[in-house]
């Protein structure tokens, strides 16, 4: 998850204008709602990303486009993989999720989901809600633990 809840068109989307290899940030230009959003890059995600950078075309901004000069299309590298590592029933848009309910669990607002999304509307509240589900769930195994109960 080198990119917490991007959309694969927001992505696919990227200039090079917009990446700021120094402090993996990158600048969402389209997003689905029309409102650029910062999303942050690290670890691996961005040492390959300063690696492409690199060998990357000058004749085109385009942080990703296939050999042919087109569209890069992420879906047939996206399915192999799941495929490899035996993952069935899996889009890419379900990291959007992943990244969500991961991020709720370590303590993140609403607001931050909200953020870090790009969502506008309380679809981020159920991510809260999944961790405070998780947090009870926790709190009544150490109370049992330590209470014996």
């Amino acid at each position: 998850m080198g990119v917490r809840g991007a959309r694969a068109g927001e992505l696919v989307g990227l200039g090079w204008r917009d990446v700021d290899l120094k402090d993996g940030r990158l600048l969402l230009r389209k997003t689905k709602n029309s409102q650029p959003r910062t999303a942050w890059v690290h670890g691996e995600a961005l040492r390959l990303l300063k690696e492409h950078g690199r060998v990357r075309r000058l004749d085109d901004d385009r942080v990703f486009v296939s050999v042919r000069g087109r569209r890069y299309d992420y879906r047939p590298g996206f399915e192999a993989a799941c495929a490899a590592a035996k993952v069935e029933d899996f889009t890419f848009h379900d990291l959007r999720h992943s990244a969500a309910t991961y991020l709720a669990r370590e303590g993140a607002t609403e607001q931050q989901l909200k953020a870090i999304g790009g969502w506008k509307s309380s679809v981020v509240s159920r991510y809260v809600h999944l961790a405070a589900e998780d947090a009870k769930a926790v709190l009544e195994r150490m109370s049992a633990k330590i209470l014996g109960s």
